[in-house]
C-alpha cells in the first residue's frame, strides 16, 4: 500500500505560514504514525540554520546547492513539528494556543535537533508551571489547584528523555503527595503518552513519599512536650493543648496522612500547620504567642529543608542551585 502525501495546510490551514511558504526552499516531511499519511512543510532553510546546530551542519554540508531539498524527519510527530514551526516563526508570546502537549513536543524536538535557545526557553516556560522555587510553587498551586497528576507523569517522561533535570523535582514531589492510588488508576484507554513510567521512576516516587512521611513524623515527634517554648521563654511553658495535639500524630496511619485526606495543603508547611491547628497568627487557641511563633518557625524550617532535599530523597540528578531562584516571569498556565 502506498503512502499518501499531504502538503501541510492545504486543507486545514489553507497552505498559509508558518506551515507552508511559497518562497520556502526546504520541505520537511513527516509521517503520521496513525494514518500513515506523509505531511510536508515548506519553510526557509535560514530559519532552521539560524537556530539549530543539527540543521546548520546538515544543510551546509549535504544539501547546500539544492534549490528545494526535502528532509524526512523520522520518528517525529506531526503535532510536534507544527508546534515547533509556530514558535520558530512567531515566538512564544504570539502563540496564544500553546498547550502543555505542544510545549513537551517543542522540548523533544529542540533537544533532538539542538535548537539550544529554544530548548532553554521552553524549559523556562514549563518551570513556570512546575517551579523549583518553593514560594513560587505554593503560589502557583493555590492559584491553580486542579489535579494534574497525569501531566506530571508526562513531564517526567519527557524531562528524562531530554535530560531537562530541573523539571523533575517538583513533578516528583507533586506525585508523591497526591492520592497514592493515582498510578493504579491509569486506564488502558488513556493516551499512550502517559504510560510507561519506568520502574525506577515508580520506585523513586514511593521511596520519596516514605521519606517525606518520615521527616514529617520526625518534625512532630522532636518537638519537646510540656516545654515547647524553651528558647522563646525565660521560663518553661505549659500550653494547654500541646501534649494532646502532638499525641494525635500517633493516631494517624502515616501512609494515609500523605494522601489528600491528610495533607490538606500543597506544601509540607501547610500540612504541618493544619495538623497542629495553627493558622499563622499569634493568637491561635491553646498556644501562647511565643509558642505559636516557635511552632510556625519549626513548620517553616521543616518544609524548607524537605523541599531542598527533594532531589536527594527521590534519587534524582543534581540541579544547579541557581535554578531555584525566584523567577520574574509571569505564570503561563499550560
Amino acid at each position: 500500500m502506498g503512502t499518501s502525501t499531504k502538503e501541510w495546510g492545504k486543507d486545514i490551514h489553507d497552505r498559509h505560514p508558518p506551515f507552508w511558504h511559497e518562497n520556502g526552499n526546504i520541505i520537511l516531511s513527516v509521517k503520521d504514525d496513525h494514518s500513515g499519511e506523509e505531511h510536508q512543510f515548506k519553510i526557509h532553510k535560514y530559519v532552521l540554520k539560524l537556530h539549530s546546530t543539527v540543521f546548520r551542519d546538515m544543510l551546509e554540508v549535504g544539501q547546500a546547492h539544492e534549490l528545494c531539498s526535502t528532509v524526512a524527519l523520522k520518528g517525529d510527530s506531526v503535532d510536534d513539528v507544527c508546534a515547533l514551526l509556530r514558535v520558530l516563526y512567531t515566538g512564544f508570546m504570539a502563540y496564544d494556543t500553546l498547550t502543555f502537549e505542544n510545549a513537551l513536543g517543542i522540548l523533544r524536538l529542540s533537544d533532538k535537533y539542538l535548537f539550544d535557545e529554544l530548548r532553554a526557553a521552553v524549559i523556562r516556560l514549563l518551570k513556570r508551571n512546575w517551579p523549583l522555587n518553593r514560594e513560587e510553587y505554593i503560589h502557583f498551586k493555590k492559584a491553580y489547584p486542579e489535579e494534574r497528576n497525569l501531566k506530571c507523569i508526562q513531564l517526567i517522561k519527557t524531562a528524562n528523555l531530554t535530560r531537562a533535570h530541573e523539571l523533575l523535582p517538583t513533578a516528583f514531589f507533586e506525585l508523591a503527595v497526591c492520592d497514592h492510588d493515582i498510578l493504579d488508576r491509569i486506564q488502558p484507554t488513556d493516551p499512550p503518552s502517559i504510560h510507561g513510567l519506568s520502574q525506577a521512576d515508580l520506585s523513586r516516587i514511593l521511596i520519596g513519599r516514605q521519606l517525606l512521611i518520615k521527616n514529617c513524623s520526625m518534625t512532630i515527634n522532636h518537638i519537646p512536650r510540656g516545654n515547647i517554648g524553651r528558647g522563646w521563654h525565660e521560663e518553661f511553658c505549659n500550653c494547654s493543648w500541646i501534649d494532646r495535639k502532638l499525641a494525635l500524630w500517633n493516631d494517624f496511619h502515616l501512609t494515609k496522612w500523605i494522601s489528600p485526606g491528610y495533607l490538606p495543603d500543597v506544601d509540607v508547611y501547610g500540612a504541618l500547620m493544619k495538623h497542629l491547628d495553627l493558622t499563622g497568627s499569634t493568637d491561635d487557641e491553646g498556644y501562647c504567642p511565643d509558642c505559636n511563633r516557635w511552632l510556625i518557625h519549626v513548620c517553616e524550617q521543616a518544609a524548607v529543608n524537605m523541599w531542598k532535599d527533594i532531589p536527594r530523597h527521590f534519587h534524582l540528578p543534581k540541579v544547579d542551585q541557581a535554578a531555584y531562584k525566584r523567577s520574574k516571569d509571569p505564570f503561563v498556565l499550560l
